[in-house]
């Protein structure tokens, strides 16, 4: 009797696992990051694990393009490329793919000129008297990225103040500031560099997740942070 119930339970799990196995789907994120979507669930990981040949969509500068990810063999590992169906090569450091069975919507953000009407849209923001010699970068994603019918900004600049170079990737919204990232170091450090990259509904929910690149040093690999914002809220997704 025990055996009998034991059989079914044993081939129902497999089943289940067979079909979430099926219904993952995978976006690459340079040539480390990978996100898993499964339904309303997504996570991501690092990895530099071989991909011999893998069928993708290659998304880049607002077009989708088939063609194929691949890594060949290098002293630190694998070197990750992709490949577009007409053999153009791909710089992977700002790379996004998926395979084939999921077709995304990506927003990527927008440099904007440094100028007093810019630096007017900053210090309002942000509360600051910036001048502007002293902002470096400034890029915004202006789009309803929790569906809520409202528009939020994303914003990322660099600025100096005194000696230190202050990193700001941070969301505006009802005359809000919700800080992604806040980070200082001196002129002459080395350190962590971030810039926002996109923004990305894995998990084809019609809410975006905020993609941030980050880089620990020169000649370092470039990887991907992924966060979530709902009702002032942001939280990471690991």
């Amino acid at each position: 009797m025990r055996k009998r119930i034991i059989i079914p339970l044993f081939i129902c799990l497999i089943i289940i696992v067979v079909i979430s196995v099926i219904n993952m789907k995978t976006t690459y994120l340079g040539a480390y990051t990978k996100v898993i979507s499964f339904g309303n669930i997504s996570f991501k990981y690092n990895s530099n694990r071989r991909v011999l040949l893998k069928k993708v969509n290659i998304y880049k500068n607002g077009n989708k393009i088939k063609g194929f990810i691949k890594s060949q063999k290098s002293n630190n590992g694998y070197d990750y490329y992709a490949i577009s169906r007409t053999n153009n090569k791909i710089d992977l450091d700002y790379l996004v793919a998926s395979g084939t069975l999921l077709d995304l919507k990506v927003i990527n953000s927008n440099n904007v000129e440094i100028d007093n009407q810019s630096l007017v849209v900053i210090n309002n923001m942000l509360g600051t008297n910036l001048v502007l010699d002293n902002v470096f970068n400034y890029s915004v994603i202006s789009y309803d990225i929790d569906n809520d019918i409202t528009e939020e900004e994303v914003a990322f600049v660099t600025y100096l103040e005194e000696d230190t170079i202050v990193t700001r990737i941070f969301i505006y919204d009802d005359n809000s500031v919700i800080n992604i990232i806040n980070e200082e170091k001196e002129l002459d450090e080395e350190g962590t560099s971030y810039n926002l990259a996109s923004i990305i509904d894995f998990n084809k929910d019609n809410k975006y997740e905020i993609v941030i690149s980050k880089v620990d040093g020169d000649s370092q690999p470039t990887y991907y942070n992924i966060y979530r914002y709902n009702n002032g809220t942001i939280k990471e997704i690991k």
